[in-house]
């Protein structure tokens, strides 16, 4: 509960920041010019909190027939996505990225069927996608994206009673955000991003901030 509390705070610090950077960057934008970008590369860095989903269900056992009764889990924790990016224009641009999520933690794990019932886990979780990037002018050097496209995701769950279980999929993936031109090189963004779930794997969160550099 106190972690999560913690993510839950940290979070809305983060965007605490990322608003008054937008808002007082917005007002000094009035005195520039419009930025404009064609073909070019860019690399950034999402960090933030993450959110996996998982409740005691992720932590069973289908090959020993046990499934987790009780116990206590946190999915929330945090987080970083690595990206490659190329900007055809201002308003289209394609990228790859590679998204680690914060390990989820099972503690007091009690399984059935002769199971441990005391035991303690983890998932660890990552993806990789290819997405493509929308924009829209908001205001002077400020933006609103949307993101879409694919993502692989895997999650491997083991706790300390010899449980190994893997997850793998490929599931759509998107996002939502806002950012802001500091220069011609540098921008910043917060959004919002999941990658979908389905039967075999939870959907999976990441709400941070972005700093991206482009080459010119």
């Amino acid at each position: 509960m106190n972690r999560k509390l913690c993510v839950t705070g940290i979070s809305a610090a983060v965007l605490t920041f990322a608003l008054g950077t937008v808002i007082t960057a917005a007002a000094s934008s009035t005195i520039q010019n419009s930025i404009t970008r064609l073909k070019s590369v860019y690399i950034g860095m999402l960090l933030g909190a993450t959110e996996t989903h998982y409740g005691l269900s992720g932590f069973d056992s289908p090959a020993q027939s046990q499934e987790v009764d009780n116990g206590t889990i946190n999915s929330s924790n945090f987080g970083y996505r690595g990206i490659l990016g190329y900007q055809f224009n201002n308003y289209i641009a394609a990228e790859a990225s590679y998204t680690r999520y914060g390990t989820t933690t099972g503690d007091h794990l009690a399984y059935s069927n002769g199971g441990s019932a005391n035991a303690a886990g983890t998932i660890r979780e990552y993806s990789a996608e290819l997405m493509g990037k929308f924009m829209y002018p908001l205001a002077q050097e400020v933006n609103i994206f949307a993101r879409a496209g694919a993502a692989y995701i895997h999650s491997r769950a083991k706790n300390d009673s010899g449980l190994s279980k893997t997850r793998k999929a490929i599931s759509p993936a998107y996002g939502l955000g806002v950012d802001f031109n500091i220069t011609k090189q540098f921008v910043i963004d917060i959004s919002y991003n999941q990658v979908h779930g389905n039967s075999k794997i939870q959907p999976a969160d990441l709400f941070g901030l972005g700093f991206y550099y482009h080459f010119s």
